[in-house]
């Protein structure tokens, strides 16, 4: 295969995950957002190919640090060995892609932007058949831009190519190879927005069932509206979170998982999305009142804030995750029209405190901000006593006494609660142990014993009333 002509390989969302010069962008945004709107500018001004230069130029973004397609790269390597000579072709600015080039160590020649010539298109056709001439290259590419490419090579290769467009290239070229899988960006958009997580906010309804206003229709249908736009809200920052957090998650082994930090979503569209998600949510709530749209943009400003400052700081990230939970319990007070309880909020409060410290625990590694383990240990046997004492005192309020018949039953409901907090605590000691790094609200979800507490707890509610 030597007197084969040069494999012509693109580089962004064929070789690599992503493209290079949003990732810039995303880096700029991150660290510099004035810097980064004035860039714009000059992009109007100079052109995507001086525009490309000057983030390569004026960022520390590392292209090298883009997940690569295995396959892809293995396919690349097997040409190698075969005898052809590997080009790297890239839109990207000739300073991404030859770092990358001499990370991976396959390619004769590297052929990219300039700052004046942006090969990408019919600029990267016109350049291929300057330097090999029409029909004397195979090119590898994934997406509708290398059409114009496809038309000038000898052979086309498709790389993670969507299936539509995978079946037009067939149609109109020589395709000798398909390698990859089609992009599932829907699917990765999904896991991104955690729906999971969605299940905090039944949070909202607590103030109704906790209240006794269980036939009140029209509650209902308001809590259910705070419902939907805390979870366009809490989706939306989990969108924003992942832009900001890229870096140091594709540095965590439980986090570099996420479609973000692995490179299977578009920093950017991440961005965007989010900020199409908080929109929503916040109009979303003006159909309520101007009590619910506050509670709504108070919740997406500390979640913001939490992620930028406060998990930084010791203790405080940890009285801010048991914050939000308690600002849904009050959103969902003020959508249904309803005072919130001092009894709801501070058994809520241990409650909470309990589980964001046991979060803590379990993504910690054996220190927590120089701290070791024990400080949020302590913390969470704080939140015990202060939910189970809250409990037992509420057993001989005037407010109970309003509400329930048969008092004595309630003091079995600090006992169960008690039983439940030893039994997570114990759960999630084990999971830390063994390095399983998992939400404890999720070890609540899936634990049949958290539910048969819960059980238990409103049949004493039902029997007590």
């Amino acid at each position: 295969m030597k007197n084969e002509p040069p494999l012509c390989v693109d580089m962004d969302g064929t070789l690599i995950r992503g493209d290079c010069l949003f990732s810039a962008m995303a880096w700029l945004l991150r660290r510099k957002p004035f810097s980064f709107f004035f860039s714009l500018c000059a992009y109007a001004k100079s052109g995507r190919a001086a525009y490309k230069r000057y983030l390569a130029e004026n960022t520390n973004f590392d292209p090298t640090t883009l997940p690569v397609f295995d396959d892809v790269l293995q396919w690349c390597v097997t040409q190698k060995k075969n005898g052809r000579a590997l080009w790297l072709v890239s839109g990207s600015d000739e300073i991404w892609a030859k770092k990358v080039a001499e990370k991976l160590g396959i390619f004769e020649k590297v052929v990219a932007s300039d700052g004046h010539h942006n090969v990408s298109g019919k600029g990267k056709r016109e350049l291929l058949n300057n330097l090999c001439g029409e029909h004397s290259f195979d090119y590898v590419g994934n997406a509708a831009v290398d059409f114009p490419v496809w038309e000038s090579a000898r052979f086309a290769v498709l790389a993670n190519c969507p299936k539509s467009l995978a079946a037009k290239a067939r149609k109109k070229f020589q395709v000798i190879a398909e390698i990859g899988q089609e992009p599932k960006t829907i699917n990765a958009l999904l896991r991104a927005a955690r729906p999971v997580q969605w299940l905090k906010n039944l949070l909202i309804f607590a103030p109704i069932i906790t209240s006794h206003h269980w036939a009140n229709i029209e509650m209902w249908k308001s809590a259910l509206g705070g419902f939907f736009t805390f979870c366009l809200a809490a989706s939306g920052v989990y969108f924003v979170n992942d832009f900001l957090d890229k870096e140091s998650d594709a540095m965590v082994h439980i986090k570099k998982q996420r479609p973000v930090a692995s490179g299977e979503l578009g920093e950017l569209t991440a961005l965007f999305a989010g900020i199409v998600l908080l929109i929503l949510a916040v109009l979303g709530a003006f159909f309520f009142s101007l009590k619910a749209v506050l509670a709504v943009l108070f919740y997406i400003v500390v979640a913001i804030f939490y992620s930028v400052f406060f998990k930084k700081v010791m203790v405080l990230d940890v009285l801010i995750l048991t914050l939000f939970y308690l600002i849904r319990i009050f959103s969902g007070g003020i959508y249904a029209g309803i005072d919130i309880s001092p009894w709801l909020t501070s058994f809520a409060a241990g409650v909470f405190l309990f589980l964001a410290s046991l979060k803590r625990i379990m993504f910690a590694g054996e220190t927590w901000r120089g701290f070791t383990k024990t400080l949020p240990k302590r913390l969470a046997v704080i939140g015990m006593l202060i939910a189970t004492t809250t409990l037992l005192g509420y057993r001989y309020s005037d407010q109970a006494a309003e509400l329930y018949s048969k008092l004595d039953l309630l003091v079995m409901m600090p006992v169960i609660v008690l039983i439940w907090f030893v039994w997570i605590f114990r759960r999630c000691m084990q999971l830390s142990e063994a390095k399983v790094a998992v939400d404890p609200f999720t070890v609540v979800i899936r634990d049949a014993w958290s539910w048969l507490a819960l059980s238990v707890f409103i049949l004493i509610v039902l029997f007590a009333k």
